[in-house]
């Protein structure tokens, strides 16, 4: 049991906390490790990294691998169904297709299948038309009439190709937000404690405009904490914390959906912060 938690992030001393303390992604993880646990013959797994750092994913890939038994995985992460998966169940149309191999394989086989059954249907259709044109050049010559009823007979029993449609993607347009200057942030002397746990000391930090920033660290680091601090919804002891000009700050966070209304429709609840144009 120790070794599952400690895969999975947890620290020796959260090992008798109540559940209810633990943020959803948290229970999620004490969910999959009581799965883990039962070793079950069939381990069907659907997105289990979603709430797992990089240390807890690896883990989690390392486990799997020694897996003595069958596992049925979901998953976006391609990398992780590359390493994980010898086979590849396709569900696209309401069809299902079965490729002996990962994602990758998937992904090259799906792209020749397509091809193959692009030019068996344009080799199809081709042979369609000649023998129409056929039939309608001897249809009343009655030499041919033999022929002519022969190759009406293989008309009707051709099983016809039928191409596959391609799945339509979806596109946003996104308005503008308002223009920045090129200091977005800038934190200068953070110090972050919670009690006896020291996170920060001295930190200083700045995001320019067009920064793509990753926050990389063990649990319990302090990386929500600092996007936290950036966001001006938690409170540090010293330091500053510096916007910029004509910021405008959206934060996204593990917890997100505790910040819904359950009683309110999908659409009621975006209704609630769309405005103008983009209502429709």
């Amino acid at each position: 049991v120790a070794q599952v938690l400690s895969g999975l992030g947890f620290y020796e001393r959260d090992f008798h906390r109540r559940t209810e303390e633990f943020s959803g992604g948290w229970q999620m993880r004490i969910a999959l490790a009581k799965l883990l646990l039962r070793e079950p013959t069939i381990l069907l797994l659907d997105e289990p990294t979603n709430h797992l750092d990089l240390e807890a994913l690896q883990w989690l890939e390392n486990y799997l691998l020694g897996y003595e038994h069958s596992i049925v995985l979901i998953s976006h992460d391609r990398r992780f169904l590359d390493n994980l998966t010898k086979r590849t169940i396709e569900i696209s149309l309401g069809k299902l297709t079965e490729y002996s191999g990962n994602y990758s394989f998937f992904v090259d086989q799906k792209i020749l299948r397509m091809e193959q059954q692009r030019a068996a249907y344009e080799n199809q259709q081709q042979h369609i038309k000649q023998t129409k044109q056929f039939v309608d050049r001897f249809r009343y010559k009655s030499t041919k009439a033999r022929q002519v009823q022969s190759r009406l007979k293989m008309l009707e029993k051709l099983e016809p190709i039928e191409l596959e449609d391609e799945e339509g993607g979806i596109s946003f347009d996104f308005p503008d937000p308002p223009q920045p200057g090129r200091i977005l942030m800038e934190l200068s002397g953070i110090a972050k404690s919670y009690g006896d746990l020291h996170l920060f000391e001295n930190l200083d930090l700045t995001i320019e405009r067009g920064d793509r920033i990753a926050f990389l660290g063990v649990n319990g680091a302090g990386k929500s904490t600092l996007a936290r601090i950036i966001a001006g919804i938690e409170s540090f002891q010293r330091g500053t914390r510096k916007p910029g000009h004509n910021l405008a700050i959206g934060y996204y966070a593990q917890n997100q959906a505790e910040e819904l209304v359950p009683q309110n429709t999908v659409f009621q609840t975006l209704d609630l912060v769309a405005t103008g144009e983009v209502r429709k």
